[in-house]
């Protein structure tokens, strides 16, 4: 089975203190970490939103997450996310991304080169055949490739997967995602993209896929806890 991401959203309580969040997302992080078959947990805050969090976690496969769902560990975990959140979460799903481990959304530490993730998610009908898959990866792999020949401020790192899920809720109906991520130097350095005039050339190529239902963007700066070897 191939290595997955997983992808957790988090609405935080909008009163909760900042020391508190970052305490929650630590000790999300260090539960998920020590499980077998997890390789590493990425958390953020995102740009837009300091109450809307995102864990993005690297397992060895699907196999090893839904293994750690049936551990004692499971419940009290859940109880700790369930006192810290607005709402209740939505069902994680899990990206097989390329490259894998996705570099782009290591963006702390000496060696990252990435020190904000654009997170795209490009969402399809549940019942999206794998050619229409291959087709719409493949133009969004052009799309990007477009981008990196006059977007300044982009550090080259990208990583691009499909859900392993068919079924996740999506505007109350049963979806697919294809997301795209791509390192920037600064949040700032994507506006300022956005207002080039290849961008208005290049974006149709999003926009006009075939069965697309809709395009969410969110930036995050993670921190990652990597498993012990």
């Amino acid at each position: 089975m191939a290595p997955v991401t997983e992808f957790i959203t988090l609405a935080l309580k909008p009163d909760l203190p900042a020391a508190e969040a970052t305490s929650i997302l630590e000790t999300t992080a260090s539960t998920l970490v020590a499980q077998p078959g997890c390789l590493r947990v990425r958390t953020s805050r995102t740009h837009e939103d300091a109450s809307d969090a995102r864990i993005f976690v690297d397992w060895e496969n699907v196999t090893a997450h839904r293994a750690f769902e049936k551990t004692e560990a499971y419940a009290p975990f859940k109880a700790r996310v369930r006192d810290a959140v607005a709402a209740p979460p939505q069902r994680p799903y899990h990206v097989e991304f390329d490259p894998f481990p996705p570099a782009v959304l290591a963006n702390s530490g000496t060696a990252a080169k990435t020190p904000v993730a654009e997170v795209l998610h490009i969402w399809f009908p549940a019942e999206y055949s794998d050619d229409s898959r291959r087709r719409s990866a493949d133009t969004v792999r052009e799309f990007t490739r477009n981008m990196l020949q006059f977007a300044d401020g982009m550090t080259g790192e990208w990583a691009l997967g499909w859900s392993v899920e068919r079924d996740i809720d999506h505007d109350g109906a049963p979806s697919s995602v294809l997301v795209l991520v791509l390192g920037w130097v600064t949040v700032e350095a994507h506006m300022k993209a956005r207002d080039h005039p290849e961008f208005a050339k290049n974006i149709p190529l999003l926009k006009n896929l075939e069965g697309l239902k809709g395009l969410e963007m969110k930036h995050v700066s993670t921190t990652t806890v990597e498993a012990s070897s």
